[in-house]
């Protein structure tokens, strides 16, 4: 994407509160490792640097505010020209993960100072941020897409205790999780990296890069030796893969990248349980897309199950924080929490949204207006979410 004379694309925009936000010390991130995620009753430390952060976010907001408006289509958090290949660092997920935080402690100001007009405004900008990322072809995007998503959806948790509601700010949030939950897809991008990683087996320079890079990677073969032994014998064996000798084996490797089905990436996007014969297939090809079959490594690092599993903790998240905003919004309209859950259901939302949760029903429990919402049958890797205070 290139900028139009005199203006500046939304990419370019985002770069710049890229830019702003390093330059102001990664306020929210600096703010997180100091006192954890928020803080609804700040001591005068966390005020100080709340205020701080008021008047030093502004122009980062203001950025991001105005890229989502000017963007014509979705932007890459790297340089167009950079190949993006997988198993690359974090960096990108970490920057604009960064810049998420900081909007949130901008939440956390506004929320300080009794503005929660901006409160909400903040936190749909910051899911907006993400959601520029929708349209990406690649699955880094998609997880830094993901990343952002749980960020913003995680403080909207926090502040919603402490939000005064209106039917506005309600319908805005309600919207929003609404449609993100609805619209998240990532087959297409996984579809996509099945060529881009064919073409990386077939690329020795990139795949070296990508290998060594990899050589942090807890190695199980290995773990007698030291890491930094781990790390030279990493460098050894991509060496030799990436040289003439090695071609077989990367001609092998992106054989089977090529003959991943879309069936089974499909399944991505698909609600638990999946029928038994999906699930043994997508068993069989979920390391197709990564360099696991090259590493001394376990074949679920960077692998299919990656996307899947980050698609199914985001959405589940997602829904149960819609809930508690509506159980939030029941409380405010009728003076008191709903005796079953199923009486916050409207048009909007004509039944309890369980598909994501393998079609089990949920538990929702109150007393007076606090209240409490998990999976009714618990096991490892249940989502729950929980509310303090609910109501008005």
């Amino acid at each position: 994407m290139h900028a139009k004379a005199g203006t500046e694309t939304g990419v370019e925009l985002v770069r710049q509160a890229l830019r702003e936000n390093e330059r102001l010390g990664h306020l929210g991130d600096r703010y997180v490792r100091t006192f954890g995620n928020m803080s609804l009753s700040p001591d005068e430390k966390q005020r100080t640097m709340i205020d701080d952060a008021c008047m030093r976010t502004n122009s980062v907001v203001a950025l991001i505010e105005e890229a989502t408006r000017r963007s014509a289509g979705p932007f890459a958090p790297r340089d167009a020209t950079a190949e993006m290949f997988v198993n690359r660092t974090d960096e990108d997920v970490q920057q604009l993960r960064s810049l998420a935080r900081l909007m949130c402690l901008h939440v956390n100001s506004a929320l300080v100072r009794g503005d929660h007009d901006e409160v909400v405004r903040t936190l749909a900008l910051s899911y907006r941020l993400a959601e520029q990322l929708a349209g990406e072809k690649f699955l880094l995007p998609q997880l830094v897409r993901i990343a952002i998503l749980g960020v913003s959806n995680a403080y909207t948790h926090t502040v919603l205790p402490r939000l005064e509601m209106n039917e506005k700010r309600f319908k805005v949030l309600d919207d929003l999780l609404s449609s993100i939950e609805r619209d998240l897809k990532l087959s297409p991008a996984l579809i996509n990296e099945r060529a881009k990683v064919a073409t990386l087996f077939d690329t020795p320079s990139h795949l070296k890069e990508d290998m060594n890079s990899a050589g942090n990677i807890p190695m199980p073969a290995f773990r007698t030796l030291r890491q930094s032994a781990q790390a030279l014998l990493q460098q050894q064996w991509a060496a030799l893969i990436c040289s003439p000798i090695g071609l077989p084996v990367r001609r092998r490797a992106a054989a089977r990248c090529l003959s991943a089905p879309d069936d089974v990436f499909a399944l991505a996007d698909s609600p638990p349980p999946w029928p038994d014969e999906d699930a043994k297939r997508f068993a069989a090809w979920k390391s197709a897309l990564n360099l696991s079959q090259l590493l001394f490594v376990a074949p679920d690092y960077g692998s299919i199950k990656l996307a899947a599993d980050a698609g199914l903790r985001i959405r589940r998240r997602l829904v149960l924080t819609r809930l508690a905003l509506r159980l939030k919004w029941y409380a405010h309209v009728h003076g008191q929490l709903p005796e079953r859950l199923e009486e916050i259901c409207d048009a909007a939302m004509p039944e309890i949204p369980l598909r994501w949760f393998e079609g089990r029903p949920l538990k929702y429990s109150k007393v007076s207006r606090a209240f409490r919402i998990e999976e009714f049958q618990e096991h490892p890797g249940a989502e729950s979410t929980r509310i303090a205070k609910g109501g008005s």
